[in-house]
Parts: C-alpha cells; sequence; structure tokens
C-alpha cells in the first residue's frame, strides 16, 4: 500500500513541477473534451429536433380535409357522430396560414411569421405536446382562450424583443389579406410537436374574428384506436383521410450526414487534442529521463514507471476533461444560439450530465491512449545509457517504423472511444480512417508545398529571415498538424465568407440602388386617405393606392383551372401595371388579365356575388406587373373603378399604400407614420434589406462559429510547438544572445518562422476553397459566373492565416526570450 500511495504523491509532485508544460498538456486535453461535448451537444440538439414519427408528422391518427376549406360547422356534422359511436376519440380544427408579417403596438417596424395555426386550445394537439417557456406552469388552454390572445414560439421572441403583455398585429406578406384585430401575446412556446420553430397560435373564436369567415379551416386531426375503418367512413363522406400508420417516416439522409459531420467534428477535435498531448508528453517525459535512471538505478521496474507516468497522464486528463467540460457549457450555448437563429428548428441547449460524464471520461482515456508511446519510450530506457549521457542523432527507420506500429495499436482503443460517442463501430472506425486519411493527404500536401517554398524562398540578405529558414527547414515536420489545424479554419472561414458575399451580391444586384415605390404602408380604407395626406406631408415623392376586393368568385372562358378565383385589382390609373394590349384603362367597361396567363381576348369574365348575382364583363386587354423591393407584384384581373361600381361596388379588402421617399429618410417616414396610426402595418426598402441580410449573417455566424473552432485548434496547436521549440532551442537562444542578439531579434526570428506556416495554411486553404468553387461550378451549371471568390476576400483569409500565427507564436514565445545566456549556458556546462 505505501508504494502505490508513493506512486501517487510522486505523479501529483511531478504535475506541479511541469509547469507551463503540463499546463499546456491540459489545455490540449480542455480543448479536446471541449470540443467532444460541444459537438455532442449540438448534434443532440439536432437529432431530438429531427427525429418525429407519423402521428407528430400528420398531426394525429388521421389527417382530413377537403378540396375547399370548411367550417366548423361542417367538421362538427362529420365526426360528432363517430365520436360519439367511438369510431374516432376525439378531434381538433385546425386554420394553417403561411407567410405572414406583423407588428407590435411599440414598434412601426414589419416582422416576419412563417406560420399561423388557429386551434382548439382544449384539444389541440391531438398529438405531441406544446410546452409554454412564459409564463411558468401554464398550458396552452390557458393562454389563448380568451378572444384576441395568442402566444408565439421562443425564436420569434428572443428574436424580436417580444414579451408577454405586448400587441400585434398581422398581415400576409402578399398584402392581400390585412388582420386589423390585435392580438395580445399572453405566453412564449418553449417547444411543439414538431420542433419547428416562428409558430403563432391563437384560439378558434380569435381565427374566425380574425378572418371574418367561418369556413377558414384547412384541416381537422383525428385521433382514433380504428384508422382504416374511420378513414373509409370519412372518405365515403367526400373528405381525403391521412392515415399515420400508412406513413414512411425517414430522416433525410442530407440530416444525417449533417448529424454525422458535427459528430465527427467533435472526434477531430479530440484527436487535435490528442496530438497536442503527445507532442506536450514526448517533451515533458524525455527531460525527466534522469529521473528514471535514478528510479530504476533504487529497483523500481518499467513497470513501476508506467505506473506513474500513466498515473501522472490520467490525473492531467482529468483536470483538463473537467476544464474542457464546463468550457463546453459556455460554448455549446452559443453555437447553439447562433444556429438556431440561421435555421427555423426550436433546438435548445440542455446539460446531458450522461454526455458530460462521458466526455470527461473519454478525455481520460485519449489522454492516456496518446501519452502511452511517450511513456513506453521513456520508461523502458535503461539507466547506463542515461547516465551516459548516450544520444542517438535523428532517427533510425527502425525507430520511425516502430512508433507507426505503436500508435497504430493505440488507434484500436481510440476507435473504441469513437465508436462509444457516435454509438456505431462502423461510424467510428469510419470517422477515424477518414480522418487519418485526410490527415495523410493533407500533412502531404502541405509537406511538399512547404518544402518547395523553403527551397526557393529567397532572403534578401537578411539573416534572421535565413535563420527562419533553415529552422523551419528542420523542423517542418513538427508544424504540420498545426498547419493542417489552420488550413480547416481559413477554409472554412473563406468559403463562408464567399457563399454570403455572393449571396448578398446577388441579393444587391437583383434590388439595386432602391428607386422607385419603397415604403409601403397597409391600411384599412377609413385610414387609407388619412395615411396618404400624413406622407404627403412629410414630402415624398408620390403616393399611390392599391385597392381589391375579394367578395365574388371568378371564373374565365375557356379556362377551368383559373389559379386566382376570387381577387380584383382596382386602378384608377395604371401606375404599377403596363398595359400592353387593349383600350386605355378607364375607357370601357371590362377587364384586363395578367399576360402570363394568356387568357383569351374579346372573351368574358363571370363575376359571382355572395347574393348569387352574376356580372358578365368582356375582357379588355392584358397588362403585365411592375414591381420592385416592396412593390409586390400583382397577378390578379385590374379593373377601372367605373367598371367596379358596375358590379354594385361590392367590399372593398385593405389599402396598400405606396410613396417614393428619400432613401435617407424612409425608415424614420415609416416610424412617423406607424406611430401616428397604430392600427397600420408599414415596411420600407431598409428594414427589408435588413431582414434578409440578418439571415445571410446568422448563417455566416454559424460558419464562423465553426471556422472558429477550427482556428482554435491551429492556434493551440502552434502554441504547444512553439512552447516545447523553446524549450528545446534554450541553447540556441543562449549562443544568439551572447553573440550579440536581443530579445527582438529572437522574437523577430520566431514570428517570420511560424509567419511561414500561417502563409502555406493560408495560401492552400484560399486554393481549396477555390478548388471547391470550382467543384460546384462544374456539379451545378446554375452556379456557373455566380460563385467565386473575391480578391478582397483572399486578402482577409491571408491577414486572419498569418495573424493568428504570428500573435500565438510571439505570446508562446515572450517569455523564454527573456531568458539570459549566461544561465542558460551554465546550464549546459553542468
Amino acid at each position: 500500500m505505501r508504494r502505490y500511495l508513493f506512486f501517487i504523491k510522486y505523479a501529483l509532485r511531478g504535475l506541479r513541477r511541469g509547469g507551463q508544460r503540463v499546463l499546456i498538456a491540459m489545455l490540449a486535453v480542455g480543448f479536446g473534451v471541449m470540443s467532444l461535448i460541444t459537438m455532442g451537444t449540438i448534434a443532440q440538439a439536432m437529432q431530438n429536433a429531427m427525429e418525429t414519427s407519423p402521428e407528430l408528422v400528420i398531426g394525429g391518427d388521421l389527417r382530413i380535409s377537403k378540396s375547399e376549406m370548411v367550417s366548423n360547422e361542417e367538421i362538427s356534422n362529420l365526426l360528432g357522430p363517430m365520436q360519439a359511436e367511438g369510431l374516432i376519440t376525439s378531434y381538433s380544427p385546425v386554420s394553417e396560414f403561411y407567410e405572414f408579417m406583423m407588428r407590435t403596438a411599440d414598434s412601426s417596424r414589419i416582422r416576419y411569421i412563417s406560420r399561423l395555426f388557429g386551434v382548439d386550445p382544449t384539444t389541440y394537439p391531438i398529438a405531441g405536446d406544446i410546452t409554454i417557456k412564459e409564463p411558468a406552469n401554464s398550458t396552452l388552454s390557458d393562454l389563448i382562450s380568451e378572444l384576441g390572445t395568442t402566444v408565439v414560439t421562443r425564436d420569434i421572441a428572443d428574436e424580436y424583443g417580444l414579451k408577454v403583455g405586448d400587441t400585434m398585429r398581422l398581415t400576409s406578406y402578399d398584402g392581400e389579406m390585412s388582420l386589423a384585430m390585435p392580438l395580445t401575446i399572453t405566453g412564449i412556446v418553449n417547444d411543439n410537436p414538431s420542433h419547428m420553430g416562428r409558430h403563432v397560435y391563437y384560439s378558434l373564436e380569435t381565427t374566425e374574428a380574425l378572418f371574418s369567415e367561418t369556413a377558414i379551416y384547412d384541416y381537422v386531426v383525428v385521433q382514433t384506436d380504428h384508422q382504416e375503418e374511420a378513414a373509409a367512413a370519412i372518405g365515403e363522406a367526400g373528405w381525403f383521410a391521412q392515415r399515420a400508420d400508412l406513413q414512411v417516416i425517414e430522416q433525410s439522409s442530407n440530416d444525417e450526414l449533417f448529424v454525422f459531420m458535427v459528430q465527427g467534428a467533435g472526434i477531430l477535435g479530440l484527436l487535435v487534442g490528442g496530438i497536442g498531448i503527445a507532442n506536450t508528453m514526448q517533451v515533458l517525459l524525455t527531460q525527466r529521463k534522469h529521473e528514471v535512471g535514478i528510479l530504476k538505478t533504487l529497483g523500481y521496474s518499467q513497470q513501476d514507471m508506467i505506473f506513474i507516468f500513466v498515473l501522472e497522464a490520467g490525473l492531467l486528463g482529468v483536470v483538463g476533461s473537467v476544464v474542457g467540460a464546463l468550457l463546453s457549457m459556455v460554448v455549446a450555448n452559443g453555437i447553439m444560439q447562433i444556429f438556431s437563429s440561421s435555421s427555423t428548428l426550436l433546438m435548445q441547449w440542455t446539460p446531458d450530465p450522461r454526455l458530460m460524464g462521458g466526455g470527461i471520461l473519454i478525455g481520460i482515456v485519449t489522454t492516456v491512449i496518446f501519452a502511452m508511446y511517450a511513456i513506453v519510450s521513456v520508461s523502458s530506457a535503461r539507466p547506463t545509457v542515461i547516465f551516459r549521457r548516450e544520444t542517438r542523432q535523428g532517427r533510425s527507420w527502425r525507430g520511425i517504423f516502430t512508433a507507426l506500429g505503436f500508435y497504430a495499436l493505440l488507434a484500436i482503443p481510440f476507435s473504441g472511444v469513437t465508436s462509444l460517442f457516435l454509438g456505431s463501430v462502423i461510424k467510428g472506425v469510419g470517422i477515424l480512417l477518414f480522418a487519418l486519411v485526410g490527415l495523410v493527404v493533407l500533412g502531404i500536401g502541405l509537406g511538399i508545398l512547404t518544402w518547395v517554398i523553403l527551397r526557393i524562398m529567397p532572403t534578401f540578405n537578411f539573416n534572421l529571415l535565413r535563420m527562419a529558414r533553415n529552422n523551419m527547414r528542420k523542423r517542418a515536420f513538427s508544424m504540420i498538424f498545426a498547419m493542417i489545424a489552420l488550413f480547416v479554419g481559413v477554409f472554412t472561414l473563406g468559403f463562408a465568407m464567399t457563399i454570403i458575399q455572393v449571396s448578398l451580391s446577388e441579393y444587391s444586384e437583383r434590388n439595386p440602388e432602391i428607386e422607385g415605390y419603397n415604403l409601403q404602408v397597409l391600411a384599412d380604407t377609413d385610414t387609407a386617405p388619412e395615411v396618404v395626406s400624413a406622407l404627403e406631408a412629410e414630402g415624398v415623392e408620390a403616393v399611390n393606392a392599391r385597392y381589391s376586393t375579394s367578395a365574388g368568385q371568378l371564373s374565365f372562358e375557356g379556362a377551368d383551372n383559373y389559379w386566382d378565383n376570387s381577387a380584383l385589382q382596382i386602378r384608377s390609373m395604371p401606375w404599377d401595371i403596363d398595359v400592353l394590349e387593349g383600350p386605355e384603362l378607364g375607357s370601357e367597361i371590362g377587364v384586363y388579365v395578367y399576360a402570363p396567363d394568356e387568357i383569351e381576348l374579346n372573351g368574358e369574365m363571370s363575376y359571382t356575388m355572395p347574393d348569387g348575382t352574376v356580372y358578365s364583363l368582356p375582357i379588355l386587354g392584358r397588362y403585365v406587373s411592375i414591381g420592385g423591393t416592396v412593390l409586390n407584384n400583382i397577378y390578379q384581373p385590374v379593373i377601372s373603378w367605373e367598371t367596379y361600381e358596375s358590379l354594385g361596388s361590392p367590399a372593398l379588402n385593405h389599402v396598400e399604400v405606396y410613396a417614393m421617399a428619400d432613401n435617407a429618410r424612409v425608415q424614420e417616414i415609416a416610424s412617423t407614420i406607424g406611430q401616428a396610426f397604430p392600427d397600420v402595418l408599414t415596411t420600407n426598402s431598409i428594414d427589408l434589406m435588413e431582414e434578409v441580410n440578418g439571415m445571410f449573417l446568422n448563417i455566416f455566424y454559424f460558419a464562423l462559429s465553426m471556422s472558429g473552432l477550427a482556428l482554435l485548434a491551429g492556434v493551440m496547436l502552434i502554441a504547444n510547438v512553439v512552447s516545447l521549440a523553446m524549450m528545446e532551442r534554450r541553447y540556441e537562444i543562449g549562443v544568439m544572445k551572447a553573440v550579440g542578439y536581443t530579445q527582438s531579434n529572437v522574437l523577430l526570428t520566431i514570428v517570420l518562422e511560424y509567419g511561414l506556416v500561417g502563409f502555406v495554411a493560408s495560401i492552400v486553404g484560399i486554393v481549396g476553397v477555390q478548388a471547391m468553387i470550382t467543384f460546384i461550378t462544374f456539379t451545378q451549371s446554375a452556379a456557373e459566373g455566380m460563385l467565386f471568390i473575391e480578391p478582397i476576400t483572399a486578402v482577409i483569409i491571408l491577414i486572419v492565416g498569418l495573424g493568428l500565427t504570428q500573435v500565438t507564436a510571439l505570446t508562446a514565445a515572450w517569455s523564454p526570450a527573456k531568458i539570459r545566456p549566461l544561465a542558460i549556458l551554465n546550464e549546459r556546462a553542468s
């Protein structure tokens, strides 16, 4: 027992005396564990958000619908008797609308919503559950049962700063459907059955009040123990029934690949950390050979040495893994928020004790595995060889193959670690083989390029540059892994920058310097004249309005499948259309049709009023729409006010007021109008472009965070290599200072050396981005002429690579370069 207590005390003492070298090893372990747990947490959250079941996809055991929207009365007449007979257990009608905009009472700015759901809060959802974030311990029924109340998903609340008690108004993207009734936010949804965000929920009563209709339900979700019989009965009634038991839900191969890539990134981070551990432990234990010789002389065996050093590595792994696990909580939460902002998934970060504990255990095992070669190598040295200071110059081929064979054996337990993390032996071995092949290919490529550059680069008679080049020739191999990590980071950053830059450029080209109508106000018919007057008072260049009606049903001769069977656009002059064929607008009673619809002229359009009265209008001509940034294209038939009056002046929809404002003042004017008229909704070109840019930037930030992890790995390896190199080169530094070189000269040499590393990695990263662009352009013809790397992007990538490398090298070398030459030479002499 005393023997083992001595070993424990000796191991702890060794760690305390290790100083900076032990800290470097701990950082390597911490980085690996942080990467593993962070990526594992993100992958876990993605899987939870992506995994679903047939019942959750369709909303119940059955989803039933008709070709047209239905009323609650129709639904009750069909399903009420079935429920009474026990054929179905329960049902819940759903009204679902897509692509809406909203504004709050205290903000005139338009925000964007994906879906609106009108539901029965006492029965919805049939399958799954809606959990409430705020207020705590609330249910959907508690929050939206009252008329005019609503709840929003947490991603909307977080992005737009919404809170319980806010009021908002809604309108459709195309402006055809404006909801004047204000909604009060009574809760924030944490999660829903589909795990999808940008959703708004309100009751059926609120739905009917919002749309002023009763036949507004898209489908009904049904719970039943008799799917086949219920579906047959519903089908006989003229409804379509979608059965959950016939659905085959398979996770998209792209989703699986993305999750696997995220998990693989964690494994690669662990591998990078392991490489740092191996480098550090090799130097750390090599410098303790004298201790090994003394202990062996005192009677301790090689097994005792292995036990002591494994214990040291294990303790080092414990501390480093715990630090990495704690850091992962911060990093994972940050990356999760960035990813959630760039997608519609309701991902949420929750600490998983099993993942955290498993990550710490894997970190400890990885530390021991990667330290094992150094442990066995040092512990096998004979005391006589150590005390005689017998050293071998260079490595023999036998020694190299022995090291490779040993690491090949260590790959077996590491494969077990990766398989355990990925939950599959095939994936675990596959990711390791992929990583090794990738490392070998990249290593060879970077090694060859480095060798070529070091052979052909001029030194311009600059002694320090010549020294840096010669030193790099000797140590280039030790920097390969750092260059690989830098390459991955630079490549990811560069490709993300290129994609975002091209996307923004395309958007700007499609929406050039904003001219014409750049401000839209959606108002009711009573408020519209006041809005027009207010805009004119603000000094806008021009103001016009779009009026429309959807009070009747349309049909055309020879066009049985006309896509829009209700809306009519009304104009006093053709300010937003070009009449291609036919008389001047307003000169005759009749209708103008959208040219691409290819409806024959000289025919007639029938307009059926709600009371059954049918009007016939001659088709006078064709038009094309004039669109813009905020000026939506129109496709409906256009009539003059005289024609509108001949139809009996049916009820009008909301009014779309458009203005040409100075781009420098358009946001200010929009805000002024929004504050003056709380019931209107405004949008403008600047806000719209900022919204689109924000989506691109969220994607860029996610890619930036991923590249940041890779760059961090490169920085860590560079710091590791520089720190260890400075320890090995103490005598060289002493000689340089003894012959007249200053600390600044030493540091400049180091900066030049590792500047070459950053230069090579950055150049290869830029070439890699261009190669990827070429491949995409070759395989995707749509990308031809669009996808290219801008010179400024390449310059930024180069600056980032060089700057990170040189700053890291300078920081790591600063303290060691201060040592006095006399101390080093005395140390060497002793």
